[in-house]
């Protein structure tokens, strides 16, 4: 199975990227697994051209944002590991998602037909917010929703949600986080 792990947080021992290092590495042996981080990429962002929609593909130059359509049409899998930032995600990952939408469904005459149904993800979500503040329409929980809203419009399956709050307090990810970190990458 192969596995594509987005990482949209621009702190690379941060604790979005520390939870999906354990998730890779739990994983490793099982699948092959690519992780991408999304501030490395360069893209141009979508211009609201909308020849997506009939075309099935960005009409803009090829870039960083094509390579990753390609990895996640080629991926049996999906993880998506995001910080939260005033309750939603980071630029960087917004501005991917909204070039990616014919990677993700495509939208022609009637309703949005999701291009990627039946593929299981994963949700990883971290916030300085603290319990249970996090969950929050402002906190943590918007950034799961915004996740989640392009996965589903994808059809994508969510297999789980790890939502950690109160990152800025730990020396290290705790136990329980670890845990099912690896407990979700199992359910792929």
């Amino acid at each position: 199975m192969k596995i594509l792990c987005l990482n949209a947080s621009p702190r690379k021992n941060g604790y979005t990227s520390k939870i999906l290092t354990k998730m890779i590495e739990e994983s490793k042996n099982q699948y092959d697994i690519n992780q991408v981080n999304v501030y490395d990429l360069d893209f141009q962002p979508c211009y609201g051209c909308l020849q997506c929609r009939p075309d099935r593909s960005c009409v803009l130059p090829s870039d960083d944002a094509h390579k990753i359509a390609s990895k996640i049409n080629e991926a049996d899998a999906l993880i998506i590991g995001t910080p939260t930032y005033w309750g939603n995600i980071p630029g960087p990952l917004k501005s991917l998602f909204d070039r990616l939408v014919p990677t993700f469904e495509y939208i022609g005459e009637g309703l949005p037909k999701p291009m990627q149904k039946g593929k299981p993800a994963i949700i990883v979500v971290t916030s300085n917010a603290p319990w249970p503040y996090h969950i929050l329409k402002t906190q943590s929980r918007g950034t799961v929703q915004a996740v989640r809203t392009v996965l589903k419009a994808g059809g994508f399956t969510i297999k789980g949600i790890l939502n950690m709050p109160n990152a800025k307090k730990y020396d290290s990810i705790p136990k329980k986080y670890v845990n099912k970190a690896q407990s979700l990458t199992n359910k792929l």
